[in-house]
């Protein structure tokens, strides 16, 4: 489980922010999870607790926007989430794209103090 991994670094992340920026609590960060990741939003929020644990963070509630994977499609240009289609392009039928979404993990919003 890498998610773990993942919290940690982002704590990291957001108490480095607290220093450079002078803040004296973050209570909520949002965070952006592409489908194409391989990052499971449900493992995130189920590993903050701990990695929050102990840390400046400890009442910071994270929450976790999944974005799906979207695909233009070479032959057609058609743009369509890949896997409601099982990589298929809904319009002409290839199986060849460019993933033009999916692979976002950054922090998009923190509510701090």
């Amino acid at each position: 489980m890498h998610e773990l991994g993942y919290c940690t670094a982002l704590v990291d992340t957001l108490e480095e922010l607290m220093v450079n920026e002078k803040l004296t609590k973050i209570s909520e960060c949002t965070l952006s999870v592409g489908e194409a990741t391989g990052v499971i939003p449900k493992y995130l929020l189920d590993c903050w607790p701990a990695a929050i644990e102990d840390t400046k963070l400890q009442d910071c509630v994270l929450k976790v926007n999944y974005i799906h994977a979207k695909g233009q499609c070479r032959e057609c240009e058609h743009e369509y989430v890949i896997s409601a289609f099982h990589g298929h392009c809904p319009k002409c039928g290839s199986e060849d794209y460019n993933i033009i979404t999916g692979y976002e993990f950054e922090v998009t919003e923190i509510k701090a103090q």
